[in-house]
């Protein structure tokens, strides 16, 4: 016990030396407490007072004017922006729930590498956390299928190639003898290497069908058995203000989640709403329309875009963008506009354990690009539009909404 207490001492001591050898600095997500009674200001109005020991998530900083913007709600429940003294707010110490709660976001989000890696730092410091213990166990399965996934889709690569010499062999031997014309061993032998080559070929496609079952299940039990609902409830978090990447992995799922009002009162102009009107009335051109906005259940930017043909989900954490939002002119036969120029918007996650979620509804194809990470995953995703000044203007609110949320071009 004593050894335990130890090791939680000495995490909580690296952690204040860090913020105290540092200048302040606070990043959206973090979890402060008020060092002295302060007034929380709302558009530069005492909104209420603040009192010592308080404890508020940050949803900005802005070292600038020495001021910390954090999560708080109005009269009607709605969640506001406040804000006080960078010097009235003290990071407040990770502790082993609170780190448990962060992996648990981390599994909604499929970031299974960065959640492993907050267990096992929990299970340094208390090897005897059984909660962590638990979390550890069904992360190392995914890992493991992970593994076996990855082993059969490049053993499936391998005898694609054989079965591709066998099959070419087959079509050489499958000629007829031209000194006795009733001899069908050629015909014969060549059956038996295609036949070969498709028993090679089924096998190797059954082992990476069943690797993949196996993974899935895996996936499903770790993030059903592990929530992190009850974390987020336990610190304090609000789904308006800590985006995570979660949902149910579906066109459905984000298509339905309904908008929610993103926080008032965060220190930009134009605002968060402006900027997503803006965004919406520029998505939305000729036979095309578009929406964008905060998904109640997601947590995420969403961007839906429906047209004659079909429909697409764009989904995404503002603070994963980076705010050097890219424009070019290209030319391409677009479903939408048409074999003309039109400008285009990059959009570049630069958070290396995230990714902008795409997905299609029946039947659509999307671009398979450089950026393509894995099924619906890309690093990055370009939305066009008529002309190459829209787009630059586009590409300023897209900016904007990224700083608002303190992303950066560089995280590290």
């Amino acid at each position: 016990m004593n050894t335990q207490i130890g090791n939680w001492f000495r995490l909580l001591l690296a952690f204040a030396f860090t913020t105290t050898a540092l200048a302040a600095e606070f990043k959206p997500g973090d979890q402060i407490k008020l060092t002295c009674n302060v007034d929380l200001m709302f558009r530069d109005q005492p909104f209420r007072s603040g009192k010592e020991g308080e404890t508020f998530d940050v949803l900005a900083y802005r070292p600038d004017s020495g001021r910390v913007y954090l999560s708080a709600k109005d009269g009607n429940g709605q969640t506001i922006a406040v804000s006080i003294p960078q010097d009235a707010a003290a990071l407040v110490p990770p502790t082993g729930d609170s780190l448990l709660d962060k992996a648990l976001v981390a599994i909604e989000g499929k970031n299974i590498a960065q959640a492993g890696t907050i267990v096992d730092l929990v299970l340094q410091t208390d090897p005897t956390n059984a909660r962590a213990k638990e979390i550890k166990t069904d992360i190392e399965a995914v890992i493991n299928a992970q593994n076996v996934v990855k082993a059969a889709t490049a053993n499936l690569t391998t005898i694609q190639a054989d079965v591709n010499r066998r099959r070419r062999n087959a079509s050489v031997a499958d000629r007829p003898n031209p000194l006795l014309r009733a001899d069908n061993s050629n015909q014969v032998r060549a059956r038996q290497m295609r036949d070969e080559a498709d028993t090679l070929e089924k096998s190797a496609k059954d082992e990476l069908s069943n690797a993949q079952t196996a993974l899935t299940d895996a996936t499903a039990k770790l993030a059903s058995m592990h929530s992190s609902s009850a974390g987020l409830a336990n610190s304090g978090a609000t789904a308006a203000t800590k985006p995570v990447l979660t949902g149910g992995g579906s066109f459905d799922y984000y298509w339905n989640d309904p908008y929610s009002e993103p926080p008032a009162g965060l220190p930009l102009n134009p605002s968060v709403a402006d900027t997503l009107a803006f965004i919406q009335n520029k998505l939305s051109s000729g036979p095309r329309f578009g929406t964008i906005g905060f998904g109640t259940n997601s947590h995420l930017v969403i961007i839906r875009i429906q047209d004659i043909y079909s429909s697409f989900v764009l989904a995404f954490d503002p603070a994963d963008i980076n705010p050097q939002v890219k424009t070019y002119t290209g030319e391409a036969n677009d479903i939408i506009f048409g074999r003309r120029e039109h400008g285009c918007v990059r959009l570049e996650c630069t958070n290396p354990r995230h990714s902008l979620l795409v997905f299609g509804s029946d039947g659509m194809i999307l671009p398979i690009t450089d950026s393509l990470l894995s099924r619906n995953h890309y690093s990055s995703y370009d939305i066009a539009f008529p002309d190459r000044i829209i787009a630059d203007k586009v590409a300023k609110a897209f900016s904007n909404l990224a700083q608002i949320y303190g992303a950066k071009a560089d995280p590290f």
